[in-house]
């Protein structure tokens, strides 16, 4: 019973630690520099089976919602902590809610180092937020790339 209770709250803060590491930025960027020495930009189209960015529960693709997806690498030796950011654009008619799944690959796709998620919510129709999640695989190699795997974009409450 105690294995199962740890479970469960091992669970529910995984969860909890996620949602908090998103913040909300809805400032629209008016350039966008080529990444730096210590950003490696997304694979944008290699994604599931078919090519195809998964849409999940979604009734419509919204792939094209996310942009600017870019793996930002920390140079702490103590403590490093890599984050993925990434652009989302509600291309939608009304306020949705997004989940966004980023897989960490090798750059010819060969190895999967971790996967990391995105949570937007009551995103509003034609507003923009940038998000980040952190990596938590420390030796992942720097030519590492950021893959969205699926856009789950649903109406908000």
């Amino acid at each position: 019973m105690r294995t199962r209770t740890a479970a469960t709250a091992a669970a529910v803060l995984l969860a909890l630690v996620g949602a908090g590491c998103s913040t909300e930025d809805t400032t629209s960027p008016t350039t966008s520099a080529p990444p730096t020495a210590d950003e490696t930009p997304v694979e944008e189209v290699d994604t599931e089976e078919g090519g195809e960015v998964s849409q999940g529960l979604g009734s419509q693709d919204a792939s094209g919602d996310v942009t600017d997806v870019t793996i930002v690498w920390s140079d702490d030796e103590f403590m490093p902590m890599h984050e993925v950011t990434a652009k989302v654009t509600n291309n939608s008619e009304k306020r949705s809610d997004y989940s966004i799944t980023i897989a960490i690959e090798s750059p010819d796709g060969a190895v999967r180092y971790e996967e990391t998620y995105l949570y937007v919510d009551g995103l509003e129709s034609g507003q923009t937020t940038t998000e980040k999640t952190l990596l938590f695989e420390e030796d992942t190699p720097r030519d590492a790339v950021a893959v969205v795997k699926k856009v789950e974009r649903l109406a908000s409450s």
